[in-house]
């Protein structure tokens, strides 16, 4: 027997895993896929199973639909931990003094002028002020250690929309540092910090 039922999706009795998607979409997602659904409808019209698995086993499709890359970042996007990028700029301070930190005691004065001139399109130069001081930088086998420690004061002064621009200007890393977390692995991470509240 076929039979067909006019019902919003948000009315829908999804089941499994069908329902832990339709449960995190807003009512506004539901009725935007209810009409997008209605543009791809089979010829024969949707069956509650179709429907069903269309949010269980096809949710890449759906996900693109209202705007985000996949399922995953529907995922993400929903978390009640999520952080946009205007959350992010909150703890990129605090995150790279420590990062920077790390740089310092691993690699020293070529770790800063690296970091500086890669990143942040900077010359070592930049902090010498005295004539002699330039002779001196100029001349020397190896970065002087005033200039390292001059610019990771500079460094730390850098605010957190310049950093966010500088450090995570794609979602691929940064081509100029190795082992350096894309914008997403750093979003994650930071969701799982405690919240100061907690």
């Amino acid at each position: 027997m076929i039979y067909t039922v006019e019902e919003s999706l948000h009315n829908f009795q999804f089941w499994s895993g069908g329902k832990d998607r339709a449960d995190k979409c807003s009512i506004e997602e539901l009725d935007s896929i209810e009409e997008f659904l209605e543009e791809i409808a089979p010829e024969d019209g949707w069956t509650d199973s179709g429907i069903n698995d269309m949010f269980w086993f096809d949710f890449d499709t759906l996900a693109q639909h209202l705007g985000y890359k996949n399922e995953e970042d529907f995922d993400l996007q929903h978390d009640p931990d999520y952080l946009d990028d205007d959350d992010l700029e909150e703890f990129v301070e605090e995150w790279f003094a420590d990062f920077l930190q790390g740089i310092k005691e691993r690699e020293g004065t070529d770790g800063m002028v690296g970091l500086y001139e890669n990143c942040f399109s900077g010359d070592y130069m930049d902090f010498a002020s005295t004539d002699e001081e330039i002779e001196e930088a100029e001349e020397a086998d190896e970065y002087p250690d005033w200039i390292g420690e001059r610019i990771y004061d500079h460094l730390l002064t850098i605010k957190a929309a310049d950093l966010m621009e500088a450090l995570f200007e794609d979602d691929n890393g940064h081509e100029n540092l190795t082992d350096f977390p894309t914008k997403e692995q750093f979003r994650k991470e930071m969701m799982r910090k405690p919240k100061k509240s907690e």
